[in-house]
């Protein structure tokens, strides 16, 4: 008798494992499809998008629309500017944001226009063919009076 319980308890034990496992595997692959999608083969673009995407974890643009979507399509196809310029609406006090960039690592940008005016004149001067410390100066000077 203590034998087919004894094998008994032992067949609970897999299966219960194997729901674990199960569960698992399902959630690691829900937590994956809400990144950002990036390439994962092929040119040294690519290659350096995903490395991008991957060090700036911004939220995907799609999950928005208009003036947002574009603020953060800006925050992740120049991550290296945004991370460089100082955002002046006051997260940095209120959120812990450390620049511009951090405010599209979550929700704060949705709701704050001077954040999403910040990164789309960053783009801007980026396109224009501006170093990183022209813009950051040009961002200081227009942004830090009018903030907090």
């Amino acid at each position: 008798m203590k034998n087919k319980k004894t094998q008994k308890k032992n067949n609970n034990l897999w299966i219960i494992g194997a729901v674990v496992v199960v569960v698992a595997v399902i959630a690691w692959f829900g937590m994956k499809s809400d990144l950002p999608e990036t390439a994962s083969v092929g040119s040294g673009a690519d290659n350096a998008a995903q490395a991008t995407a991957v060090k700036y974890p911004t939220l995907p643009p799609s999950m928005f629309t208009g003036k947002t979507r574009e603020a953060y399509q800006v925050a992740l196809d120049i991550p290296e500017v945004l991370s460089q310029v100082s955002c002046y609406c006051g997260c940095n006090a209120t959120d812990g944001h450390k620049n511009n960039l951090y405010c599209f690592m979550d929700q704060h940008g949705v709701e704050c226009n001077m954040c999403q005016d910040i990164a789309l004149d960053s783009k801007k001067m980026h396109d224009a063919g501006l170093p990183t410390n022209q813009i950051r100066e040009a961002i200081r000077i227009k942004y830090e009076r009018s903030g907090q």
